[in-house]
């Protein structure tokens, strides 16, 4: 996860065998892939794609190309890996793909508004999940959850934001995450303008942040 004030509060690497097989995987299945540090990403040169462009626009930085992104991610602690299917339809394909690799490690799904129908692949070790996470800081921070925003675009969020006492998301967030927030009852949920309208401003303001 994130340091916080330049102090990491807490790691989980995936296991580098098991890295190599995810990786290979894909590769293998002509699967885009990217795996992650906590100061970088990394994807395999020649896999570079359209697919690479639209994760920019995300991100907002490039990644780091390996000419054997297999072998050498040996050389890293790999905190997460992203591979990221085509569409809903894709999704299944490789969902089923790395069936095997489920009951090892966390694997969930989800989508950013501004690169549908692109659907992103979240693997990380078994205690590294964004609930894990949040749960890690928190405690870090002494801080209640009763007093925390959650703030995200799909329901792959809403595991650690069903923690939080408030919780909002985009105008084009999803419908279901939409939906899911209603729950935290009058005032404690919020949801604020598009992601190219400053959404997330409008959030803060909201909750005078």
């Amino acid at each position: 996860m994130p340091p916080i004030d330049n102090i990491i509060v807490d790691k989980e690497v995936i296991e580098k065998s098991i890295a190599r097989k995810i990786l290979q995987i894909c590769l293998d299945n002509n699967i885009y892939v990217e795996f992650y540090t906590l100061d970088d990403y990394f994807i395999h040169a020649d896999r570079e794609s359209d697919i690479t462009k639209k994760h920019f626009l995300v991100l907002q930085r490039e990644p780091k190309k390996l000419q054997d992104i297999v072998t050498e991610s040996e050389k890293f602690e790999i905190t997460k890996i992203m591979p990221i299917a085509l569409n809903a339809e894709d999704k299944l394909h490789v969902a089923q793909i790395l069936n095997p690799f489920k009951e090892k490690l966390s694997i969930s799904w989800g989508a950013h508004p501004v690169i549908l129908p692109l659907q992103i692949g979240i693997i990380t070790a078994p205690e590294s999940s964004k609930k894990e996470g949040s749960i890690a800081v928190a405690k870090s921070l002494s801080i209640s959850f009763e007093d925390i925003l959650g703030i995200g675009d799909s329901t792959s969020d809403w595991s650690f934001m069903e923690l939080c006492g408030y919780a909002a998301t985009l105008e084009n967030g999803s419908r279901e995450l939409k939906d899911l927030i209603k729950q935290k009852g009058e005032n404690k949920y919020f949801i604020g303008k598009s992601v190219d309208e400053n959404g997330i401003l409008d959030i803060l303001s909201h909750f005078k942040l």
